[in-house]
């Protein structure tokens, strides 16, 4: 009797029932609507537990300024050179990977004459914290017009390799640009050239750099052997990005 007794007390009443499972209904209900929810949320990338992962993309904004300098057979041509440069850097979230891609121009003018450069290209490479290198194509078409040194115009494409040392705040710069050219006539025989190298031209270039995450500040030297002669600069220029 003790449990016939107990069991009646606990046994639910018709309505009871009928409540219980409408209630669990709702509950079922409501848990497939929050799971509809966090996958909206995981397609729309909002939520996505993979979101740190990939790249980290920065735009980029360089203006330029320097002196530019040609020679050749001992003489010398001086003038300005006024640039800008605007693209996009990425960097992998988790990896040592970094890059950026580019369009640039350069304006220079010189007692002798003036000159032009146009370009676009694309780099990358591993950059750990106190030593990174990148290497990339530079598809451009450049020449300068002057009575020292005339450089007929020509497209071509610079293989550019560069090393930074130090870390990101403070570093230094080391580059060696070979380039190939369509025109024969800009090929450099290197056999009277004032420099030695490889390619149809060569340059090389010594630098420093300040960097934080919103602009950077940078200055160095460059050479480059082309036909005839020989083309040097002293740059300074502010970027916007990494």
């Amino acid at each position: 009797m003790l449990a016939i007794c107990c069991s009646m007390a606990f046994a639910e009443t018709p309505a009871e029932t009928e409540a219980r499972l409408l209630e669990q209904q709702a509950a079922e209900e409501a848990a497939a609507l929050e799971g509809q929810g966090a996958s909206t949320e995981t397609d729309d990338g909002e939520d996505d537990p993979e979101e740190g992962e990939g790249w980290a993309r920065s735009p980029i904004l360089k203006p330029d300024v320097g002196l530019a300098m040609y020679s050749a057979n001992g003489n010398l041509e001086v003038g300005i050179a006024l640039g800008a440069q605007v693209g996009l850097s990425y960097t992998q979230r988790t990896g040592l990977l970094a890059g950026r891609t580019r369009v640039g121009g350069t304006l220079t003018r010189t007692l002798g004459g003036p000159g032009t450069d146009l370009r676009v290209g694309t780099f990358l490479g591993p950059q750990a914290k106190l030593v990174g290198f990148d290497a990339g194509v530079d598809v451009f078409r450049n020449g300068y017009d002057g009575v020292v040194l005339s450089i007929e115009q020509s497209a071509g494409v610079d293989v550019p390799l560069t090393l930074r040392v130090g870390p990101r705040l403070l570093h230094g710069l080391v580059n060696v640009t070979p380039a190939w050219l369509d025109k024969g006539s800009r090929r450099v025989d290197w056999s009277t050239a004032e420099g030695s190298g490889f390619g149809h031209e060569l340059g090389w270039l010594l630098g420093g750099a300040i960097s934080t995450p919103v602009m950077g500040v940078q200055a160095g030297y460059s050479e480059r052997y082309v036909a005839g002669g020989t083309s040097k600069g002293l740059y300074a220029g502010i970027s916007f990005g990494r």
